[in-house]
């Protein structure tokens, strides 16, 4: 991945002169997107590296959400993209600008082509890789290093999936109007690329903010009632309070207050609903065991 940014850093250079040269709205979008997609590099880099710090007494649960603050940041920048696209296809439409060295524009940008079809390649077989080494999570599926990893890695590749169509976009609209002599063919092609880029933005924006939020999804929400229900049927529970469950790295963590008739052993009582919950697979859970009779906030 690293290696690829200084690629796409290096070739966003040339794009830009020659976007300049030719008057071409679609490079230009294509140039800006590279450097999107840079700084969209760098912050799922960062983001990488930082969540792969341990645990510690002032970061207890570890910074691995910060990949999906990086998911999110991305899924805002496309965002930003697609506003930008929109502006610039107005613009050409009420102004038309007729493409100049149509010739070098189309080498230029199948070259861009090619610079993203590798970094679409690359981070397709290192997504590929990562899925391989997953575990099975709460709703069946294996997911690689949870859901804040493929925030991060999601957001990377739909900015280098931007560029691509981008590239895509300017190499047809170029030929069209080499063709056919209309230089409305450059705004309309970056809309279409907009247009196909909503619905992707969208569901990662979506995702990473329900990340963000501690959302459960719709398995983790029906798992959680029917351990409730098993709960109560613990031989000495009296019953529960403030439970509080959210996602983490494809499983669930939480903690609960269980309260246990007068009489019953709380030791024993703990380790009958820590075994609830281990056979449910949840394993970071933390318990507060107290007696139906005492005096706690929960309960107020």
């Amino acid at each position: 991945v690293f290696t690829f940014f200084l690629l796409n850093l290096s070739f966003m250079f040339i794009q830009l002169i020659y976007s300049f040269k030719s008057h071409s709205l679609g490079l230009l979008s294509d140039s800006l997107h590279m450097f999107l997609d840079c700084i969209s590099m760098l912050i799922g880099l960062v983001a990488s590296v930082l969540a792969a710090y341990p645990e510690s007494s002032s970061s207890p649960f570890g910074i691995r959400r910060i990949e999906t603050l990086s998911g999110f940041a991305n899924g805002t920048l496309l965002f930003g993209i697609i506003a930008e696209i929109f502006f610039g296809v107005v613009s050409r439409l009420i102004s038309p600008v007729h493409l100049e060295q149509t010739n070098e524009l189309l080498i230029v940008s199948a070259l861009g082509l090619g610079v993203n079809v590798i970094g679409a390649y690359a981070l397709l077989n290192n997504s590929e890789h990562s899925h391989t080494h997953g575990a099975i999570t709460e709703d069946g599926h294996s997911h690689s290093c949870g859901e804040e990893a493929n925030d991060n890695m999601r957001g990377i590749f739909l900015h280098v999936m931007a560029d691509l169509l981008g590239s895509v976009g300017v190499v047809c609209s170029t030929l069209l109007i080499k063709w056919f002599k209309w230089p409305g063919f450059d705004p309309l092609a970056s809309l279409f690329i907009a247009w196909l880029l909503i619905g992707h933005s969208k569901d990662l924006f979506k995702s990473a903010a329900k990340s963000l939020l501690l959302s459960l999804n719709d398995a983790q929400d029906s798992k959680l009632r029917d351990l409730f229900s098993t709960l109560i049927t613990i031989p000495g529970v009296a019953g529960f309070t403030t439970p509080r469950f959210w996602p983490e790295q494809g499983k669930m963590a939480g903690y609960i207050h269980i309260q246990y008739f007068k009489g019953e052993n709380s030791t024993i009582i703990k380790k009958r609903v820590e075994k609830v919950f281990n056979n449910a697979g949840m394993t970071k859970i933390w318990l507060q065991i107290e007696s139906e009779t005492d005096d706690c906030w929960c309960r107020k």
